[in-house]
Order: structure tokens, then C-alpha cells, then sequence
């Protein structure tokens, strides 16, 4: 009785946290994407053979004019005000999203990028629950907290509005923790290898299986992010990762 009425708390639970995950993506639908602007702009320019572009630079990272390829690729697109930013991930990244830039305009791919980024803080929410346990706190329960607190703050509010990948990153993190904590190492490193992949910083947490001995999850989390590096060196060649160190 007692695992019905768990699973019945969780699918409760998944059901709440997919309906406000909709509502919140309705309500930014046809929205201007800053952050994700990046990441069109790469892929556009690897789609149509204008590498130089993926990593040109600004005067700084928050410098009011653009260059002008940019206004060209956004134009007609955004109302004034709307800014794009400079693109600064491993440029495996922009050849990925090539395909989808480089076949839709621009305010199409934001808003299918943020049908991607919304549901991971969605899905980060279980996650945290899984890898959380809390006595005494139901899936239901924690979902509902986890959402008025994230609806009423301001790091919830930019993370939305700016379509931050990062969103993808936590959700990998927080998976990472949870399969480690239920012993799947392999799983566990799996999903921390890929998070490594999209930024370097979370390289730092494969410190906590080195201290735990647990060599191989480590090992595998190292051996993940390597390979979409290597595949990135091999795809866009090393020019392209000069540029990005640079940048």
C-alpha cells in the first residue's frame, strides 16, 4: 500500500510540475532570447560557412553596439532593445545547432530552445527530490514548494526570461548525483562527463568520487567529457578552439 501511494504522490507530482512547465513556456513564447541569441548566431554562421563569425568579438561582454553581421542576421526580428550576446561554450556546440539555425529564423529557434531549457528546470525539480529523500516531504508536496519559491524569485525569473542553457547544466548536475547516490556510478558519471561537455566548471565535483575512492565513476565522468572534446577538435578543428580559449 504504502509504494501505491508513493507512486501515486510522484505521478501527482510529475503532473504538476509538466502543467506549470507549459504554462511557463506559453507565457515566454515569441519572446527575445539573450542568452540563446549566442547560440543561434554560432550555428547560423556555421550553417552558412561563416566561421569567423562564430567568436567575434565586442569590445566587452556587455558593450552596447554589435557588430554588423549581427544586426543582419536579426533583422526584422527583434524590437529595440533586444540584444544578442557574444557565444562563449566549445564550439562543438555551434556545429550541433547548425541544423536548426541554419533552417529557421531566429525567433523559432528560441522558442523551440526554450521548450528544451524550461523542461530541464522542470525535470531539476524531481531530480532534487530523488536525490533529496526528504523525510516527511512528498514528491507532491516538494514540487509545490519547489515552484511557489522558483515562480517568486528573481534567479528563476533572468533564467527564464534570458533562455539559459544552464538550465540543461543543473539538471545534468543534480542527475549526476542522484544515479551516484543510488550506486549507479556509471550513470553517475555518465551525466556529470556531459555536463563537464557543456561547461568546465562542473569538472571540479569529480573531486567528490576521487574522495570517496570511487575511481571508475570518475574516470568515466573524465572519459565523457573528453569525447565530445575530441569530437569538437575533429569537427571544427583546432583554429576554432584557439578562438575559443582566446574568447
Amino acid at each position: 500500500m504504502r509504494n501505491i501511494l508513493k507512486r501515486h504522490d510522484v505521478a501527482i507530482a510529475v503532473a504538476i510540475v509538466t502543467a506549470w512547465t507549459a504554462a511557463v513556456i506559453a507565457a515566454h513564447w515569441g519572446q527575445w532570447s539573450i542568452d540563446m541569441s549566442a547560440v543561434y548566431l554560432a550555428g547560423y554562421a556555421v550553417a552558412y560557412g561563416d566561421h569567423a563569425m562564430i567568436y567575434s568579438a565586442l569590445p566587452d561582454f556587455f558593450a552596447p553596439t554589435e557588430p554588423q553581421q549581427w544586426a543582419e542576421v536579426f533583422e526584422g526580428y527583434r524590437e529595440d532593445g533586444d540584444r544578442a550576446v557574444p557565444f562563449i561554450y566549445p564550439p562543438i556546440w555551434a556545429f550541433l545547432a547548425a541544423p536548426l539555425a541554419g533552417k529557421v529564423d531566429p525567433q523559432t529557434f528560441f522558442d523551440i530552445t526554450r521548450i528544451v531549457t524550461t523542461a530541464a528546470f522542470g525535470a531539476s525539480i524531481l531530480a532534487a527530490w530523488r536525490l533529496m529523500q526528504p523525510k516527511g516531504l512528498g514528491a507532491t508536496v516538494f514540487a509545490i514548494v519547489s515552484i511557489i519559491v522558483a515562480s517568486t524569485t528573481l534567479p528563476f525569473q533572468f533564467s527564464v526570461s534570458l533562455n539559459q542553457p544552464q538550465t540543461v547544466l543543473i539538471l545534468l548536475i543534480l542527475c549526476a548525483f542522484e544515479r551516484y547516490i543510488a550506486g549507479h556510478g556509471t550513470a553517475a558519471g555518465i551525466c556529470l562527463g556531459l555536463a563537464d561537455a557543456i561547461k568546465i566548471s562542473p569538472n571540479l565535483l569529480v573531486v567528490i568520487f576521487l574522495a570517496d575512492r570511487e575511481c571508475r565513476t570518475a574516470a568515466v565522468a573524465v572519459a565523457t567529457a573528453a569525447a565530445p572534446a575530441i569530437l569538437s577538435i575533429v569537427v571544427a578543428g583546432p583554429e576554432k578552439h584557439r578562438n575559443f580559449d582566446d574568447s
